[in-house]
C-alpha cells in the first residue's frame, strides 16, 4: 500500500507545535504539494533540500516531504533576521537529528544523543562564524521581545502596573525596578482624609533594599507615606491585602426612599468577613444663613446586605448592617468610610437614604455612594517572594500620577558555595551564583550542577569585575534564561551526562585530544578561511542598561586600528557597568576579526573525548 507524508512547518523555531501533516495515498509531483503562499519556504525530501527547478520529481512510496516556512525580515545590522543564516540553522538541525538517529542505532541511545548534541553545537558555531557578524558564545543578544514586554527595560512602560497572569519577576544582582501590583489597590476615608493602600511584588526570593523612591524622591521625604517590606514567609501587618472593590459602585447619589443596588461585593469563590461602604458629600454639609454663616445639616442612610451563592442567587434575607448619620457645617467636601463585620460568605449590598433632601439653593445636602469593598478570607503567606506594602495619605504633596511611579533599588540575596559548604544568603551580583540559583529553582539537585566549575569561574569573574544585574519579568524558558545569565560572563551552559556545565571562552593551553590521519575519516577533513567582505562588521556597538541612570546606553567598541565605519549592534542583557560592556564589546570585535578559520572533520569514538570548549590538537 502506498504511503507518504507531507509536513508543513509554519514556525521553524517551534516545528512540533505549528505544523500540518498530510498523508498521501498515491504518487504526485512535489510542486502540487507546496502551499500557495507568498511567504518564502524551502522543501526537503527525506531530509535533503529540493531546488525549485526539481519540483517536478514524483513523491515515492514512504517519502517524507517537509515544507518549512521561513520568517521574513531584513538581514541588516539593525537586528533584522538573516534568512540565509536561518536556512543554514534549519539544515544543521536536520543533519543533527539524522546523525543522532544513525549513531543511536549503531552505538545506543546515549551515543545518539551525544552525537546529535555535538553536531548541533558545532553547526551553530559554524553558522554564526559564517554569518559575517560577531557572535559570542551565547544566543542572548536578541532582546527585542523581552524589552517590548518588560516594565523594567521599556522606558515607556516604566511604572507600577497590574500584569494579570504575568510572570513573577526573578532578579539577580542590583537593579532599580518598578514593582508590579501584588493585589488590587484600594482607598479608604478617615477624618475626611483619603488613604491609598498598595501592595507590590518586588520579586522572587530575598532582597536587600537599598532605597525606595516615588519617582525620583526618596520615600522618607514624604511624611504622608508609611511602608512595610514583607520578606518571604512573613505576614503583611500594615493593612489587609485581600480586598475586593466593586466597580459598579461609582458615585451614585443616594435618593430618599429609593434603594441603590443591590451590588455584588465579592466574586464567586471568595468569602468576605467584612464589608465597607464609602460615602461622599460632594458639596459638603451646610445651610447658608442670610448673614453668610453656615449652619449644620445631617444626612441619614441605611446599609443592608444579604448572602448570595456563586450564581448570584440570594440564599438569605436582607439584614440591616447599620443606619448611619453624618453631620457637618462646612462647604468642604466630606468623605466617610463605614465598615461592618459579617459572617464568612458572598454578599450583595444595597443602600437607601432615610431623610428628606434639602433642595434649597443655599444648602449642601447631597450624598453619594462612592465605593463598596469586601475584605476577604485569604492566606497571608505569599510564598517565596518579597513584597512591599505602602499606605499613602492623599495630599497636595503627592500627585496621583506619582503614586504609580514607586521604584525600588535592591540587590538579590543568594547562597554561595565556598567549596565545602553553602553560605548566606547574602546580597551578591555574582554571575556564578545566579546560574546556580536558576538551576536550583527548576529543581536540579547539586549533584547535577558543576559546583566546582562555578566556584572557579566565580573567582575569575570577581577578579575581572564582571557581574550580572538583570531582571526576568517576562515569560521565558529555563535554558534561555540560563544562557542570558552566562552570556554576561562570556560563558555558555551545556549539559553532558545529565550534569549542567558552564564553559567560559578563554585561552586554553593544554589539548585534551589529538586528531591526525590515524583517527580522522579519510576525505572528511577541510579547512575554510572566511575572508572579510564589504559587509563584514569592523566594530561592535554594545547596548547595555547603565547602573547610574538605569537607562539603555550605547557604546562603540573597536580594535585600535579600526575605523568603526560598520559596527554590529549587540545587546548585553544583565551588564550594567560601562567597563564590563566595553571589555565584552572589544572581545566580540576581536573574535570577529581573528576567528575566521573553520576546520571540519569526521572521527569515530574519539569524538567523545573532548567536551564543549576543550582545546584539541590537529596534525
Amino acid at each position: 500500500m502506498f504511503s507518504a507524508n507531507v509536513v508543513i512547518n509554519h514556525d521553524p523555531f517551534h516545528p512540533g507545535r505549528h505544523r500540518e501533516v498530510k498523508h498521501l495515498t498515491g504518487p504526485a509531483p512535489i510542486k502540487y504539494l507546496t502551499p500557495k503562499t507568498r511567504r518564502p519556504f524551502i522543501v526537503l525530501r527525506n531530509g535533503e533540500a529540493v531546488l525549485r527547478k526539481d519540483w517536478d520529481q514524483i513523491v515515492a512510496n514512504h517519502d517524507t516531504i517537509n515544507v518549512v516556512m521561513l520568517p521574513q525580515g531584513g538581514g541588516d545590522d539593525d537586528g533584522g533576521s538573516n534568512v540565509g543564516q536561518i536556512i543554514m540553522m534549519i539544515i544543521v538541525a536536520i543533519v543533527a537529528y539524522y546523525t543522532g538517529y544513525y549513531v543511536g542505532a549503531e552505538w545506543g541511545t546515549a551515543a545518539g544523543y551525544a552525537a546529535q548534541t555535538a553536531v548541533g553545537i558545532i553547526g551553530s558555531v559554524l553558522v554564526s562564524a559564517m554569518s559575517g557578524k560577531p557572535k559570542a558564545l551565547g544566543d542572548g543578544t536578541n532582546t527585542s521581545d523581552w524589552k517590548t514586554a518588560s516594565p523594567t527595560y521599556n522606558l515607556a512602560a516604566q511604572g507600577n502596573t497590574a500584569r494579570l497572569d504575568g510572570a513573577i519577576p526573578v532578579q539577580y544582582g542590583r537593579m532599580q525596578v518598578y514593582p508590579d501590583f501584588a493585589a488590587s489597590p484600594y482607598v479608604e476615608y478617615a477624618g475626611n482624609e483619603q488613604y491609598l493602600y498598595q501592595l507590590f511584588c518586588i520579586g522572587a526570593g530575598h532582597y536587600d533594599i537599598e532605597a525606595i523612591r516615588i519617582e525620583d524622591t526618596l520615600i522618607e521625604n514624604f511624611e504622608e507615606v508609611e511602608y512595610e517590606v514583607v520578606n518571604p514567609g512573613e505576614a503583611l501587618d500594615l493593612f489587609p491585602a485581600a480586598v475586593a472593590t466593586s466597580v459598579e459602585v461609582s458615585g451614585q447619589e443616594a435618593i430618599t426612599s429609593t434603594w441603590l443596588g443591590p451590588f455584588v461585593a465579592n466574586s464567586a469563590g471568595t468569602e468576605a468577613t467584612r464589608l465597607a461602604v464609602d460615602m461622599v458629600c460632594p458639596r459638603g454639609l451646610y445651610l447658608a444663613e442670610a448673614n453668610g454663616s453656615l449652619s449644620g445639616l445631617s444626612i441619614t442612610f441605611t446599609v443592608q446586605a444579604r448572602p448570595i451563592d456563586s450564581d448570584g442567587v440570594a440564599t438569605g434575607s436582607w439584614v440591616t448592617l447599620a443606619t448611619e448619620t453624618v453631620s457637618a457645617a462646612t462647604s468642604t467636601p466630606q468623605r466617610y468610610s463605614f465598615g461592618y463585620g459579617v459572617a464568612a460568605g458572598r454578599y450583595e449590598v444595597r443602600l437607601q437614604r432615610a431623610d428628606a433632601k434639602n433642595t434649597s439653593s443655599n444648602a449642601g445636602h447631597e450624598i453619594s455612594w462612592a465605593g463598596l469593598r469586601a475584605y476577604l478570607i485569604a492566606d497571608n503567606d505569599f510564598g517565596e517572594v518579597t513584597l512591599l506594602g505602602i499606605k499613602i495619605r492623599a495630599t497636595n504633596n503627592l500627585s496621583q500620577q506619582a503614586s504609580r511611579k514607586i521604584n525600588v533599588t535592591c540587590t538579590r540575596r543568594l547562597y554561595t558555595w565556598t567549596g565545602a559548604a553553602w553560605a548566606g544568603p547574602a546580597a551578591t551580583r555574582s554571575i556564578a551564583w545566579a546560574l546556580y540559583d536558576a538551576c536550583h529553582t527548576v529543581g536540579l539537585p547539586d549533584s547535577r550542577i558543576d559546583l566546582d566549575g562555578l566556584l572557579a569561574l566565580d573567582a575569575i569573574w570577581t577578579a575581572r569585575g564582571d557581574a550580572f544585574d538583570g531582571r526576568f519579568d517576562s515569560t521565558t524558558t529555563f535554558w534561555e534564561a540560563l544562557t542570558r545569565i552566562a552570556y554576561a560572563g562570556r560563558c555558555k551552559p551545556y549539559m553532558q551526562g545529565g550534569i549542567v556545565y558552564f564553559r567560559r571562552d578563554q585561552a586554553v593551553s593544554l589539548p585534551v585530544a589529538l586528531y591526525s590521519m590515524r583517527n580522522i575519516v579519510r576525505g572528511s577533513f577541510s579547512m575554510q578561511f572566511l575572508t572579510p567582505s564589504d559587509d563584514t562588521a569592523d566594530a561592535v556597538e554594545v547596548s547595555y542598561f547603565d547602573k547610574d541612570t538605569w537607562k539603555p546606553r550605547r557604546l562603540v567598541c573597536k580594535l585600535p586600528d579600526s575605523t568603526a565605519a560598520k559596527p554590529a549592534k549587540i545587546e548585553l542583557f544583565g551588564v550594567t557597568s560601562r567597563e564590563q560592556a566595553y571589555r565584552e564589546g572589544v572581545y566580540l570585535a576581536a573574535a570577529n576579526r581573528y576567528r575566521r578559520t573553520i576546520i571540519k572533520f569526521t572521527t569515530e569514538m574519539e569524538g567523545f573525548i573532548p567536551s564543549y570548549g576543550d582545546l584539541v590538537a590537529i596534525n
